[in-house]
């Protein structure tokens, strides 16, 4: 009875472990940047390198604009853009709620290379953008 007793404790905790390994990445960013005003979120944008979150597409980029900000945009540049920086990627709020994009630029690129990327926003009538930009990976 004790052998039975520990056999299914040890199934439970087993397939207890296989649902958080296989939830946590399919929820998780590789990497993000978020613009503050008077201590709240304005602006974010995060990237999913790669397979890393697939329900977003491969490579992606998802960019939020809180309630109060008129726009958010995302500028990146890659490896091999030339010090080019691509700034096509814009939400713009409406009616005073937030609104939010998901885009994937590099859906077929399986090439590792580098991806660097800031965030910038029009609140109050002043445009900011982050002092950093973040580097990840294409994959």
């Amino acid at each position: 009875m004790r052998s039975n007793l520990l056999s299914r404790a040890l199934v439970a905790v087993a397939a207890a472990g296989l649902v958080v390994a296989t939830a946590t990445p399919a929820s998780a960013y590789t990497s993000f940047i978020e613009l503050k005003q008077s201590g709240n979120m304005a602006a974010i944008v995060w990237y999913n390198s790669g397979t890393h979150n697939m329900t977003k597409g491969r490579n992606s980029f998802t960019l939020r604009a809180a309630a109060g900000t008129t726009w958010a945009k995302l500028l990146y540049t890659t490896q091999y853009a030339g010090g080019k920086w691509n700034s096509t990627h814009k939400v713009t709020t409406s009616g005073g709620n937030a609104a939010e994009i998901t885009f994937s630029d590099y859906k077929s690129d399986t090439e590792r290379h580098w991806i660097k990327y800031r965030l910038c926003m029009y609140r109050g009538g002043t445009e900011t953008c982050s002092v950093n930009t973040i580097t990840d990976y294409i994959d």
